[in-house]
C-alpha cells in the first residue's frame, strides 16, 4: 500500500470495490493532484501503475468468489470485465492457471 495520504486512500478504494472504474483524470480531481504526479508517485510507493493495481485487485477478488464456488462466468461479469475470455486471459497471465483449474482445486472441499 501507498504511504502517501491521497495515494491510500486511492488504492484501498480500488481495495474495497475493484469494479469501480474511475479514471486518472477523475482521481486527479477527486485527489487534489496531476494525474502525471499520481501516476508517477503510484509507481514509486507501490511498483505498479493504477491500471495493474486495479487488475491485482480485482484478481483477488475473484480468487474469493471461485474459492466461494460462483462459477467463472458469474465472476468475470461481477467483476466488470467486458468478456470472460478477457478475465480468463488476464487471470491465466497473472496467476499461470485457468479460472476454472483454480476453482476446481476447492470443489468439494
Amino acid at each position: 500500500m501507498p504511504r502517501h495520504p491521497r495515494l491510500l486512500q486511492l488504492a484501498s478504494s480500488i481495495a474495497e470495490d475493484p469494479v469501480n472504474d474511475t479514471s486518472v483524470d477523475d482521481w486527479a480531481s477527486l485527489l487534489g493532484m496531476s494525474r502525471r504526479s499520481i501516476s508517477r508517485h503510484f509507481r514509486a510507493e507501490t511498483g505498479m501503475s493504477l491500471v495493474e493495481w486495479r487488475q491485482v485487485a480485482r484478481l483477488q477478488c475473484g480468487l474469493e468468489m471461485l474459492t466461494a464456488g460462483l462459477p467463472v462466468t458469474t465472476v468475470a461479469i461481477s467483476l466488470g470485465y467486458d468478456s470472460v475470455s478477457s478475465f480468463i486471459s488476464l487471470f491465466r497471465k497473472l496467476t499461470g492457471t485457468t479460472p476454472a483449474r483454480f476453482a476446481a482445486q476447492f470443489a468439494g472441499k
